[in-house]
């Protein structure tokens, strides 16, 4: 089951920042319990778990801008659930999130070594925008861009 996590999910707070910290590739910074906590005061921000049978599998969160976009990220899967498609369940239900909430596209960005989230995002419809330093871009429009 897919569920938003508030400021005061403690439990949750303190898996979601041990699986963020597992992974060598993050290429911002690490976070704590207390950046997450405080993080998820913003009304811009929203994070979602995959807590099936009370075990948070995954996570995955989502910025909202005000130009109608929004960025997703940072998202990841414990170990133990990798290619079980927990990912892409968990970044399926944020894009329609995102859509039902009339968000026009979302953008991603990721390392550009960090080739298994490339591939990620590839496969689920995000279109590569640019690379920046070692930050490669993605964007994936949630409703037909037409062009005259």
């Amino acid at each position: 089951m897919i569920k938003e996590v508030g400021p005061d999910d403690l439990k949750a707070i303190k898996t979601i920042t041990e699986i963020y910290n597992s992974y060598l590739q993050n290429f911002e910074f690490p976070i704590d319990e207390k950046f997450l906590a405080n993080s998820l005061q913003d009304e811009n921000f929203k994070i979602f778990v995959d807590d099936t049978y009370g075990i948070i599998k995954g996570f995955c969160g989502i910025y909202f801008y005000p130009d109608s976009s929004a960025e997703i990220g940072p998202i990841a899967v414990g170990r133990e659930f990798l290619n079980r498609h927990t990912g892409t369940a968990l970044l399926q239900y944020i894009l329609n999130f995102a859509k039902e909430n009339k968000f026009k596209k979302c953008i991603a960005r990721v390392s550009d070594k960090n080739l298994t989230a490339i591939k990620f995002f590839t496969d689920n419809g995000f279109i590569p925008e640019t690379t920046a330093g070692y930050v490669a871009y993605f964007i994936k429009f949630l409703y037909p861009v037409f062009t005259n």
